[in-house]
């Protein structure tokens, strides 16, 4: 989901998450038994991520110890896909749905003020 704020960060998950799209369908059409987890995560009470948020949202974060348990949960059951926390999957369906609702919950979800 693009996020303010964070361009340079958002573009490189877009390009890890298209890149690993692509090779968990190839993987699939060999048969492989290699799986990729693709996570989709929401804000996540890191240091860095904090770091250049916390003055422009109020957003709630949260804990990366739970996020990371999810990510390992995730890669060893050999889901395709992980969203967390769970309203992250609720926002990606309904970016495409109604992308202009999703970028007015996201724009007003933070305090910036020019």
């Amino acid at each position: 989901m693009p996020s303010p704020f964070v361009a340079p960060y958002t573009s490189t998950k877009f390009a890890l998450n298209g890149f690993f799209g692509a090779l968990q369908h190839e993987l699939a059409m060999k048969k492989s038994n290699v799986s990729i987890s693709i996570c989709t995560l929401g804000l996540i009470d890191t240091e860095a991520a904090m770091e250049k948020v916390k003055e422009v949202t109020s957003v709630p974060a949260y804990p990366a110890t739970e996020a990371a348990m999810n990510i390992i949960i995730t890669g060893a059951t050999r889901q395709s896909e992980l969203f967390y926390p769970w309203f992250t999957y609720i926002l990606s369906i309904t970016k495409e749905i109604f992308p202009s609702i999703t970028g007015y919950i996201m724009r007003n979800s933070y305090t910036y003020n020019p």
